[in-house]
């Protein structure tokens, strides 16, 4: 099965043969393409969102944006790992520790990326590489090693 990962700077587009069994994970998943494809959405980090007005006083500037955007990509993982890791424990998955290690690994170059942009005032951008990075580690995680662990916690839950 071909899970289809588009080519750089291209939005991800959700597929249905993404969607792994646990109802949960999946609506975090949703929402976590939603949030990446607004993070790409800005078109080469930090243009201002087409037909917007350009920045005037007391409106953001589009760094300061972007930063918002990647917050809320990153505070959203965090949630959705610690969610994934309670789930994981329920069933007793033997990859727990390498999966959470994943996790933890990931927040912490995801904590350092907005480090940068928060100490920077919003005027640094995320570069085109290191979006392209966000993006496919995202899609490769929760179309391999999630994959992974939801066929096992199907197994699990099967009467």
């Amino acid at each position: 099965m071909s899970f289809g990962m588009p080519s750089a700077g291209v939005a991800l587009v959700w597929r249905d043969d993404w969607l792994l069994g646990i109802e949960t994970v999946d609506a975090d998943h949703k929402e976590l393409v939603r949030l990446l494809n607004l993070l790409l959405s800005e078109e080469g980090g930090g243009s201002p969102d087409r037909g917007a007005p350009q920045a005037s006083p007391g409106r953001r500037q589009p760094g300061t944006e972007q930063l918002a955007r990647f917050s809320a990509l990153v505070d959203h993982l965090h949630d959705h790992f610690r969610r994934e890791e309670a789930i994981m424990l329920s069933v007793g998955y033997p990859d727990f520790e390498a999966h959470r290690g994943e996790h933890s690994m990931q927040i912490a170059e995801l904590t350092e990326l907005r480090r940068r942009l928060t100490d920077s005032g919003g005027r640094r951008h995320l570069d085109p590489e290191s979006l392209e990075w966000v993006k496919r580690w995202c899609f490769d995680h929760f179309v391999t090693e999630d994959r992974r662990f939801a066929e096992f916690f199907l197994r699990q839950k099967r009467p």
